[in-house]
Protein backbone atom coordinates (compact mmCIF):
# COMPACT_ATOMS: atom_id res chain seq x y z
CA UNK A 1 0.00 0.00 0.00
CA UNK A 2 1.17 3.73 -0.78
CA UNK A 3 2.11 5.72 1.98
CA UNK A 4 1.69 9.28 0.31
CA UNK A 5 0.70 12.15 2.97
CA UNK A 6 -2.60 13.97 2.07
CA UNK A 7 -0.90 16.76 0.15
CA UNK A 8 0.93 14.39 -2.10
CA UNK A 9 -2.21 12.79 -2.29
CA UNK A 10 -3.70 15.81 -3.23
CA UNK A 11 -1.40 17.05 -5.82
CA UNK A 12 -0.96 13.02 -7.72
CA UNK A 13 -4.57 13.50 -8.46
CA UNK A 14 -4.44 17.06 -9.42
CA UNK A 15 -6.71 17.56 -6.80
CA UNK A 16 -8.35 21.62 -6.84
CA UNK A 17 -7.51 22.60 -3.40
CA UNK A 18 -10.45 25.00 -3.83
CA UNK A 19 -13.00 22.32 -3.88
CA UNK A 20 -11.32 20.79 -0.59
CA UNK A 21 -11.34 24.33 1.37
CA UNK A 22 -15.15 24.27 0.07
CA UNK A 23 -16.06 20.96 1.56
CA UNK A 24 -13.95 21.74 4.73
CA UNK A 25 -16.43 24.73 5.35
CA UNK A 26 -19.65 22.70 4.96
CA UNK A 27 -18.52 19.82 7.57
CA UNK A 28 -17.21 22.77 9.88
CA UNK A 29 -20.77 24.51 9.41
CA UNK A 30 -22.77 21.34 10.37
CA UNK A 31 -20.18 20.50 13.33
CA UNK A 32 -20.71 24.46 14.80
CA UNK A 33 -24.99 23.78 14.01
CA UNK A 34 -26.66 20.99 14.81
CA UNK A 35 -23.93 18.51 14.01
CA UNK A 36 -26.19 16.42 12.00
CA UNK A 37 -27.09 17.00 8.08
CA UNK A 38 -25.78 15.87 4.69
CA UNK A 39 -22.77 17.79 2.16
CA UNK A 40 -23.61 17.50 -1.51
CA UNK A 41 -21.42 17.65 -4.29
CA UNK A 42 -23.07 18.91 -7.80
CA UNK A 43 -20.85 18.09 -10.88
CA UNK A 44 -21.15 18.96 -14.55
CA UNK A 45 -18.60 17.95 -17.06
CA UNK A 46 -15.84 17.35 -14.78
CA UNK A 47 -16.41 20.68 -12.90
CA UNK A 48 -17.95 21.07 -9.18
CA UNK A 49 -20.71 23.36 -10.01
CA UNK A 50 -21.79 23.52 -6.23
CA UNK A 51 -21.26 22.62 -3.03
CA UNK A 52 -24.15 22.34 -0.41
CA UNK A 53 -24.90 21.28 2.89
CA UNK A 54 -28.41 20.52 4.36
CA UNK A 55 -28.54 20.86 7.96
CA UNK A 56 -31.06 19.09 9.53
CA UNK A 57 -32.69 18.73 13.38
CA UNK A 58 -32.42 15.25 14.47
CA UNK A 59 -36.30 14.25 15.72
CA UNK A 60 -36.86 10.69 16.09
CA UNK A 61 -40.69 11.66 17.96
CA UNK A 62 -43.66 10.00 17.19
CA UNK A 63 -46.27 12.06 15.36
CA UNK A 64 -49.16 11.09 17.37
CA UNK A 65 -48.72 11.37 20.64
CA UNK A 66 -50.46 8.56 23.29
CA UNK A 67 -52.73 10.57 25.79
Amino acid sequence: MNSLTTIEQIQFKNTNPIVLVRVIRALHNLTEGTGFGRITIFMKDGRITMVESLESDKVEEKTIVDK
